[in-house]
């Protein structure tokens, strides 16, 4: 049958161990990261269970093979977030899970940060009521959706004479955009062309804020009891092991002696 001990199909160098929750299937050991299951070291340590919506439960100082057995039994991982203290501290969560909600959510915040779109607004020093409004209107559409607006006046030969008109006409517009735009600078002729970028301000950036808070809640409702810290400017590492720890080392340790 062959001999799959020494180069054999069935070989591999790859460590690996069993997956929590998931029967028998064997993946990689998880390299980075805060030392896990079979990885600790230390022979005892202070351990907590993750409560979904909940203070995590402490349960007490325990061997490491206790530790272990608790992990397999309630099919989650064994994860070492404080080495400094005595014992260490170690906790009982899904640690794939809680990792891969983390990197969503850092991906969810990198596409959210990203620069919206310059929308621009073409008008003319004689620009008409009606058409004036409806450039008014897409504009306070724009910044309200969190856009940039670009206003751009064209002038053409005889027409650079009325420039001065053409301030006076994005002048207004700003003032009737004011409740929810501002300038980044005076308007500025540029060759033919006489620009004034408006950026979101007052009921646009309170529009912003809201519809951020309101997804922000929605993403928590969609992953269920974690909460990653969609502000915090670190790596996903950081972000995991924020959400892991989850308390004080000293307020762990108070907890128990009472």
């Amino acid at each position: 049958f062959g001999d799959k001990g020494k180069g054999g199909k069935g070989s591999s160098d790859a460590p690996t161990r069993t997956g929590r929750g998931r029967g028998d299937t064997s993946v990689p050991v998880i390299e980075d990261g805060p030392p896990m299951n079979e990885r600790i070291t230390c022979k005892e340590m202070r351990v907590l269970r993750a409560v979904p919506g909940g203070k995590d439960e402490m349960l007490g100082v325990i061997s490491l093979e206790e530790g272990l057995q608790l992990a397999e039994e309630e099919g989650v991982d064994l994860v070492l977030v404080n080495e400094e203290t005595d014992p260490p501290i170690a906790k009982l969560v899904n640690y794939g899970k809680l990792k891969y909600q983390a990197e969503k959510a850092k991906k969810e915040k990198k596409k959210a940060g990203k620069t919206k779109d310059v929308k621009e607004v073409k008008m003319t020093h004689r620009i008409g009521p009606h058409d004036y409004g409806v450039r008014a209107k897409n504009a306070r559409k724009f910044l309200m959706a969190g856009h940039r607006v670009k206003v751009t006046m064209q002038f053409k030969g005889r027409e650079n004479q009325f420039v001065d008109l053409g301030r006076e006409v994005m002048d207004k517009f700003a003032g009737d955009l004011v409740d929810v735009g501002k300038p980044d600078a005076p308007s500025r002729k540029m060759g033919s062309r006489l620009n004034m970028i408006l950026a979101p301000a007052g009921d646009a950036l309170k529009a912003i804020e809201d519809r951020k808070v309101e997804q922000k809640e929605k993403r928590k409702k969609k992953r269920g009891y974690v909460d990653v810290d969609e502000d915090d400017e670190s790596d996903v590492m950081s972000d995991v092991m924020s959400d892991v720890s989850g308390l004080d080392t000293d307020s762990a340790v108070d907890s128990e002696e009472e």
